[in-house]
């Protein structure tokens, strides 16, 4: 057991580095400093975020681009295609009058392009893809509702023409 006390020790002092003690014995003390505590650096003082803050012309112009974004979110998700001028500032007036971002949609799911026009435009691609034909006026119309209606893409029109007879009898 004496041999151990002759071997040199590694052992830690209160600053944390690795300190040698050549002889046996207690490390040498060091006086304990003050407990260094963790201070987080304050945040810059920007200006505050408040909308109530920015001069008006910001304020307005913001909302006009909060609302064009709204406007052509809506015309793409439900029309895809971005919005013309007329119907930008068509959609602009509701929404300052108190028309809800839902409302909007909903003025938009009644239109002749969303219920009509783009539903056909849609078959009418599938059929000329798939069967190689203009669509029959009862094909265009049962299309057209499960478009509207069911919410279905150019693709599940496709697959439905895909599993028809007579793309089966056509590719015989």
């Amino acid at each position: 057991m004496r041999w151990l006390l002759l071997l040199p020790v590694l052992s830690l002092c209160t600053a944390c580095t690795p300190v040698i003690v050549e002889r046996g014995g207690p490390p040498p003390a060091y006086p304990a400093g003050p407990p260094v505590v963790y201070q987080p650096t304050p945040a810059p003082d920007y200006p505050p975020r408040d909308e109530a803050r920015r001069p008006r012309h910001d304020r307005d112009e913001y909302q006009e681009r909060r609302v064009d974004v709204i406007i052509e979110r809506a015309y793409r998700d439900l029309l895809e295609r971005v919005p013309d001028p007329e119907g930008r500032e068509h959609y602009r007036q509701l929404i300052h009058q108190g028309c809800t971002e839902e409302q909007m949609r909903d003025r938009i799911r009644e239109s002749v392009e969303y219920r009509v026009t783009l539903p056909d435009a849609k078959t009418t691609r599938a059929y000329r893809k798939v069967l190689g034909r203009e669509p029959d006026p009862s094909g265009l119309e049962s299309y057209r509702r499960k478009i509207v209606d069911k919410g279905w893409t150019e693709k599940d029109v496709e697959n439905d023409l895909r599993r028809s007879a007579e793309y089966r009898n056509r590719r015989k």
